[in-house]
C-alpha cells in the first residue's frame, strides 16, 4: 500500500501488525533511540526479509552498493521511492550498465583514475573502453531502473550442460529459513547443482522447542530424521538444488570460511569438503 501497489493489507494483517506493534515493533525502535527515521546499508547484501522486518518496525533501510574505487556508494535506494530486493538507482553523476555476460558496468566522475603500480611507477586505468569500470559482480536492471546485485561474477557457476546460475540468491533464499546458518551452492561442470549446508544454533533451538523435542547441540543434529526432513522441505521449496549434505560444525572466522566481516571463504569451503560434495554427485548425502 505504501508504495502505491496492490489492494492495501487485509483485516488479519491488520490485526497482526497491530500486536507486533506493541510487542516487538515499538521495542526494536526504542532500542535504536526511537528517533531513528532512516538506515542507509551497504558493505553486504541485505535479506528481503530483514528489510521487509525493519519496513514493518517502520525504520526503511535503504540498500546502497558501490566499491572503494567508486568512492564508495554509486547506487542508492531512494528514500521516497524504495524497492525491496534493489539497491535502487544510480547517483547524480552515475550511470550503470549491464554487460552481455551479466556484469555490472560503473561509469561516473567519482571513480577512481587507475591503481598505481610500484614497479613501474606508472598508473593502471580501473575502467575499460569508454570509461565503464567493471564491478566483478552479477546484477540486472528493471524496467524502472533500479539495480539488482545478484552475486560475485567469480562465483558463477556453468553446469556440464551449459547452463549458468548465481549462487547468491539461491543461498539466500535456503538461508531464508532460520534453522540454516550457511549455505554454499556447488556445481560447476556438474549435472545438477548441491548444496552444503550449516545449522545456525539458535534457530536449531527454536525449531526444537517449536517440536517439543529437547536442546540439542548441532553437532549431534547432523543424522536427525526428523530435521533432515525439515530442511529437504526447505531446498524443494528455493528449487534447483538435487541433494544438499548438512555438514556437523558451522563456520566460523577461527575456522578459516568466514572473514572477519563475516563474509563466506567460498573456495576454502568447497576445497576443505570436497569429499562430502564428491559424494553427492554418487548418489549418497
Amino acid at each position: 500500500e505504501q508504495h502505491g501497489t496492490g489492494d492495501g493489507p487485509g483485516l488479519s494483517l491488520r490485526a497482526g501488525r497491530s500486536l507486533y506493534e506493541a510487542g516487538v515493533y515499538r521495542r526494536v525502535r526504542e532500542a535504536l533511540g526511537g528517533e531513528v527515521r532512516h538506515v542507509l546499508c551497504g558493505g553486504a547484501p541485505l535479506s528481503r526479509s530483514l528489510a521487509t522486518f525493519y519496513e514493518g518496525v517502520g525504520i526503511p533501510v535503504h540498500e546502497s552498493y558501490g566499491l572503494t574505487e567508486t568512492a564508495a556508494g554509486a547506487v542508492l535506494a531512494p528514500p521516497h521511492a524504495p524497492r525491496l530486493g534493489t539497491v535502487g538507482w544510480p547517483l547524480p553523476g552515475t550511470a550503470v550498465r549491464i554487460a552481455e555476460d551479466g556484469e555490472i558496468l560503473l561509469r561516473g566522475g567519482q571513480i577512481c583514475s587507475g591503481y598505481w603500480d610500484s614497479r613501474t611507477r606508472s598508473i593502471r586505468p580501473v575502467t575499460g573502453s569508454g570509461g565503464w569500470l567493471p564491478t566483478g559482480d552479477l546484477g540486472a536492471l528493471d524496467e524502472d531502473g533500479y539495480l539488482t546485485v545478484h552475486g560475485r561474477k567469480q562465483d558463477l557457476i556453468t553446469l556440464a550442460d551449459g547452463a549458468r546460475f548465481s549462487p547468491g540468491p539461491l543461498e539466500e533464499a535456503i538461508r531464508a529459513d532460520p534453522v540454516i546458518g550457511h549455505c554454499v551452492v556447488a556445481g560447476d561442470g556438474r549435472p545438477y547443482l548441491t548444496a552444503l549446508l550449516t545449522l545456525d544454533p539458535e534457530g536449531l533451538a527454536q525449531w526444537l522447542r517449536a517440536a517439543g523435542r529437547r536442546p540439542a547441540a548441532a553437532e549431534r543434529m547432523a543424522e536427525d530424521p526428523e530435521l533432515l526432513r525439515h530442511i529437504q522441505r526447505v531446498i524443494d521449496e528455493a528449487g534447483r538444488v538435487h541433494r544438499f549434505h548438512l555438514l556437523p560444525r558451522p563456520f566460523t572466522v577461527a575456522s578459516g570460511y568466514l572473514t572477519p566481516a563475516g563474509t563466506l571463504r567460498r573456495t576454502a569451503v568447497l576445497r576443505d569438503h570436497a569429499e562430502p560434495v564428491e559424494n553427492l554427485y554418487r548418489g549418497g548425502r
